[in-house]
């Protein structure tokens, strides 16, 4: 039985992870450090808010100060105009 074993796209660097969303047509997901876990944890139970409603805001405002290029620009205008939307399903 021959088993082909591929490197995933986030190990071959920046590059292949835009080709590789582009031929799978998928969203990159990154992990989160799981240092920060109980971090993100504690401060959500402490304001009452699910850790993707939290992770969410915290980013959000940080790239808000960040200098961002062009695309990344016009992709955080449009999260910022959007109106909030539930996570639940």
């Amino acid at each position: 039985m021959f088993v082909r074993v591929m490197k995933p796209a986030y190990a071959q660097g920046y590059g292949a992870v835009s080709a590789a969303l582009r031929e799978e047509n998928a969203m990159y997901s990154p992990k989160i450090d799981e240092r920060l876990i109980p971090v993100l944890y504690h401060l959500g139970r402490a304001r009452k808010k699910p850790m993707t409603e939290l992770v969410t805001d915290l980013i959000g405002k940080a790239l808000v100060r960040e200098d961002l290029p062009e695309p990344a620009m016009e992709a955080l205008s449009a999260f910022v105009a959007r109106p909030e939307t539930s996570n639940a399903a």
